[in-house]
């Protein structure tokens, strides 16, 4: 028995769920309201701060600037300075030259120009030194500007510039001028002032020349003149920024500045202390930073003062809506603590009170609905529980048959009895008449009653649904034997059709819509050579892969299917030269809810084919074979006939021979022919006695070297196999065939057959290994046919009729034994045969 359905219920709330998320709105609230608030402050501090980030970029780059500046000045005021020198010494010695004035001291010189003196410290120098201002000997001495004066560095560390003189008396003398390192010190200290910095100055040869550290709380160490250091140096001074950090820790780093000297293409370079900078903008971040974190505190105190008092507000509202969640009761919120509410939290929890109220009432007259429909509701589902246990039954039907379907009738009719509390339910055939008070008839698609299926019902069970019930089982049961019915016949049928397709002696194949393969039977199978793994698209392109048309000269017959009814097609295998099929097309009108479908009939004409092709060589050979005979005969009795009329009847006895050999040739012709008829009609005689296996071969190389007199044969007979029980005349042709064909088919060299012989258990076995052309092993299993040759063509070089071979396979039969051919290595090939003992 089924089991009862389970009463059902509406799950309708008996109170308004209202969500709320506990501890989180609250916090939520004030924490957004004060971030709110923070953000309205911060976004003006924000804007300040990167404000005053922007004024530290701009000054840091004006620093830059300034530095770069200075650096500028710098180096143009040691050249001004070093030309001053040098125009000053110029300017004496040509005054010198020009006035004829001694030079006996510096005071006596200059006279009103000693300021000059004191401010270069210039002197008189012996004229033993003067060759140094040609070629200086200091490897500091740097060319100044386009002068040919240079400037040198002396042991003390000045800079001096050497002037020659000559006076009238020709006495050489050098004037020299010196720019002392104090000198320096001041120069630069007036040009930078009071900024703090370093200054190194290098000669073009990379050496440090001075340096000095200004304005700065410690003496940096100089930087060292390496091949690196200078080329970085070099490299800057191309770039129209020459600034670059030094890559050291913070508090020895330096901004480096450089410059090239003018006068003398000395390289300055001037750095400045990344430490000193950060002290000059340490001042401005302080403040920036006291404003921000000031800004900062008091955005978040004015917002949690703000925020308290809404935040309270809130809580009344909170407190509202969780009353009425847990305890289904409606509270209003107290005047104390909602005093300071915002206008529009007022609002809402006045519309919340309203709205709670109406939603008590509603639930209230849910209850009343939800009795109704749970009752409702239960009916259905034990109407809908039942009806679902009867579809689970008619799927037993449906569902493919895993047992007979009387079986699956059975069980479907007692499940049915179950699920109905019926006291009689079965199923009788339509020859019996059913005896039963109800009964619905089971009838088939074509309106045939099929059976009966009885039934009686227990008092108070409602009719109408227990007949709706019966009428889908008894439609479901006409199915399955109708189905039943339907897949007996479709199997007879199948059968039919396979036994019939599977006995033809052609092959058969129907071809789909898009030219694929819909059938084809065993023999069409073995005739294509079609297997499991073979692809089977479309049936032209499988055939024009191993086959093609024979003889297609009209374009029609370019594709390999016919595709007009009744028409042929002949094919020829493109690996297999001997094997040919014939294609006709027919039309199947209706295959099997396909509609019209194109089939195929392939016959094998393999052998048709052989025929045809044997009766044209017989032709040729019997026509070329025939033909030189007797056109030799007739010259030669035209020959003859000429001889007697002149009287020369004794020259004439020769060419009589000839013609009797031209006869003879002829004979021998047509016996082959005769033998060939006899062997194929199994009418050859043969009478075996014991003969000697070298006596037979000696009588065939006789016969063979009449015609063939360079023919070498060397034999090798085993003791063992020197005899055998043959016809003699029979085997001597056999003999004669072979050799005469090791002779006539000849390579380039002098034909040669090896004949030996040896016992193989109870035969023995004649070999004749030939050095001719050979065959090709694709024609081995052929030259043994009747007319069967090599080369088939009419323009063969070598004659012959194609019968040798077939006669000595006809006599070899006769007498029990076997002949066959295998190709060897080298040239030529190897005939065996096979006898009895």
């Amino acid at each position: 028995m089924t089991d009862k359905p389970k009463n059902f219920s509406v799950p309708l709330p008996t109170e308004v769920d209202v969500k709320v998320e506990e501890n989180v709105i609250q916090k939520d609230f004030s924490g957004y309201l004060t971030r709110a608030l923070a953000w309205t402050a911060l976004t003006p501090l924000f804007m300040l701060g990167f404000m005053h980030f922007s004024q530290l970029m701009n000054a840091t780059e004006i620093n830059d600037w300034r530095q770069i500046e200075i650096t500028r000045q710098l180096s143009n005021r040691i050249s001004e300075e070093i030309y001053s020198l040098a125009n000053f010494l110029k300017t004496s010695g040509n005054i010198i030259r020009a006035e004829d004035i001694p030079v006996r001291s510096t005071e006596a010189l200059f006279g009103e120009s000693a300021k000059y003196q004191k401010l270069f410290d210039i002197s008189v120098l012996n004229s033993e030194e003067s060759h140094e201002i040609e070629s200086p000997s200091s490897a500091d001495a740097a060319p100044i500007g386009k002068k040919k004066s240079f400037i040198r560095v002396d042991d003390r560390g000045n800079f001096c510039i050497r002037e020659p003189v000559t006076e009238k008396s020709g006495k050489k003398l050098l004037l020299q001028g010196c720019i002392s390192q104090k000198k320096f010190s001041e120069i630069i200290a007036e040009t930078i002032r009071s900024e703090p910095f370093t200054v190194q100055l290098f000669t073009n040869n990379n050496r440090s020349i001075f340096q000095e550290s200004l304005n700065t709380k410690k003496q940096y160490a100089p930087f060292v003149p390496t091949e690196a250091f200078m080329s970085v140096v070099r490299s800057h001074l191309l770039s129209p920024h020459p600034l670059w950090r030094t890559d050291q820790v913070r508090n020895n780093s330096q901004v480096l500045s450089a410059s090239s000297v003018k006068a003398t293409g000395w390289l300055l370079v001037v750095g400045q202390p990344v430490a000193v900078r950060d002290e000059q903008l340490s001042s401005s971040l302080l403040t920036s930073g006291a404003f921000l974190i000031l800004g900062l505190i008091g955005t978040f105190v004015v917002g949690s003062f703000l925020g308290t008092r809404l935040t309270r507000s809130v809580e009344c509202v909170i407190e509202q809506l969780e009353e009425f969640k847990k305890n289904n009761r409606v509270v209003t919120p107290s005047a104390e603590r909602f005093k300071y509410a915002p206008l529009e939290l007022q609002t809402v929890s006045k519309q919340f009170k309203s709205l709670a109220q109406a939603v008590v009432s509603s639930q209230e007259k849910l209850k009343l609905s939800n009795e109704t429909l749970t009752e409702q509701v239960n009916l259905r589902t034990a109407s809908l529980n039942k009806r679902n246990e009867e579809l689970k039954s008619l799927q037993l039907l449906l569902a493919p048959l895993e047992e007979p379907p009387k079986i699956v009738i059975g069980k479907t009719i007692e499940r049915f009895k179950e699920i109905l509390s019926l006291e009689v339910l079965y199923f009788t055939d339509a020859e019996k008449i059913p005896n039963a008070e109800n009964y619905i008839a089971v009838k088939s698609s074509a309106n045939e009653v099929l059976g009966y299926l009885c039934f009686a019902t227990v008092p108070g069970q409602e009719q109408a649904s227990v007949f709706s019930s019966i009428l889908r089982l008894a439609r479901s049961i006409s199915i399955v034997l109708d189905n039943e019915n339907m897949f007996r016949s479709i199997k007879v049928d199948h059968s039919r059709f396979t036994a019939l397709m599977e006995s033809m002696s052609e092959g058969v194949i129907l071809i789909g819509q898009s030219g694929s393969f819909l059938f084809f039977n065993k023999k069409a199978e073995n005739l294509l050579g079609i297997t499991e793994q073979t692809p089977l698209n479309s049936v032209e392109a499988y055939l024009s892969e191993g086959f093609r048309t024979l003889f297609s000269a009209n374009a029609d017959e370019a594709h390999l299917i016919p595709h007009e009814p009744g028409v042929t097609r002949r094919l020829v295998s493109k690996t297999d030269s001997d094997f040919f099929l014939e294609i006709s097309t027919f039309i199947v009108p209706h295959f099997q809810g396909y509609g019209q479908r194109m089939g195929l009939i392939i016959r094998d004409i393999s052998k048709e084919m052989s025929i045809e092709r044997m009766k044209g060589n017989l032709v040729s050979i019997v026509a070329h074979e025939l033909k030189t005979p007797i056109t030799t005969m007739r010259l030669q009795a035209e020959t003859l006939d000429r001889m007697i009329s002149n009287g020369r009847p004794e020259d004439a006895k020769e060419l009589i021979g000839d013609m009797l050999s031209e006869s003879t040739r002829l004979q021998n012709l047509i016996s082959d022919w005769l033998d060939v008829s006899r062997i194929e009609a199994g009418a050859l005689v043969i009478r075996p006695k014991v003969q000697s296996l070298g006596v037979l071969l000696r009588m065939a190389e006789k016969v063979v070297k009449q015609h063939y007199p360079d023919l070498k044969i060397e034999t090798n007979i085993d003791k063992d196999a020197q005899c055998i029980l043959v016809d003699k005349d029979r085997i001597l042709q056999v003999f004669i065939n072979i050799l005469d064909n090791a002779a006539r088919y000849r390579s380039s060299d002098s034909p040669i057959c090896l004949v030996s012989s040896s016992l193989k258990g109870k035969e023995i076995e004649v070999s004749f290994s030939d050095n001719g052309v050979g065959v090709p092993p694709t024609h081995l299993s052929k030259i043994f046919d009747t007319f069967y040759q090599v080369d088939m063509s009419n323009r063969r070089k070598v004659g012959g009729t194609g019968l040798g071979l077939a006669i000595c396979r006809g006599i070899m039969a006769a007498h029990g034994g076997r002949i066959w051919a295998e190709c060897h290595s080298g040239k030529g090939i190897t005939i065996k045969l096979r006898f009895h003992l």
